[in-house]
This record gives structure tokens, C-alpha cells and sequence, in this order.
């Protein structure tokens, strides 16, 4: 793979209690968010592998198999919906 962009939109009202990992078919695990934001709400990612970027150490790894996008909601008293997320490679020379 020679590119990545992923994007999640997550409607939650304070995305300090949120984690999102992206998950590769190796098991290689990237950070996409991790509890910032306090109490903002309603997370959206845009994100793309051009360095610097958080995608950048799944640059190189195989496509084929499943791609994983694991959210975790570490707060006790609300709830939110993953609307969406997309995952785009661009593979070839």
C-alpha cells in the first residue's frame, strides 16, 4: 500500500470518553483518537498517511483481510453512534 485515508464520524457527547484504534489484517494497531477533545462533542476524523501522521506505521502493510475500526466509550453516564467510517488505499507504484 503506497497510501491511506480514513474518516469516522462518531455522534457522542463528550468525546473525551472516546478511544478509536484502527486495526490492520496483521494486527497492527494505530491510534486515531484518544480521549482529547474534554467536552466537546461529536468526533470527526479526516485523516490521511502523508507524514506526519498517525497512519503513517500502516503504510506498507498487506491490504488483503479484514480492517478493523474498534471505538471504545470509557465514560459511565452517556452513550454515542458511530455513524460512519470509510477506509480508502491506494495501492500500485
Amino acid at each position: 500500500m503506497r497510501k491511506l485515508n480514513v474518516a469516522v464520524d462518531i455522534t457522542h457527547p463528550f468525546i473525551g470518553d472516546l478511544k478509536v484504534e484502527l486495526v490492520s489484517p496483521t494486527g497492527k494497531v494505530v491510534e486515531l483518537h484518544s480521549r482529547s477533545g474534554w467536552w466537546r462533542d461529536d468526533l470527526h476524523l479526516n485523516l490521511d498517511s502523508n507524514p506526519p501522521s498517525r497512519l503513517q506505521p500502516l503504510v506498507g502493510q498487506p491490504v488483503a483481510g479484514a480492517w478493523l475500526l474498534r471505538v471504545s466509550d470509557n465514560g459511565a453516564k452517556d452513550t454515542g453512534t458511530l455513524d460512519r467510517w470509510r477506509i480508502e488505499i491506494e495501492t500500485g507504484t
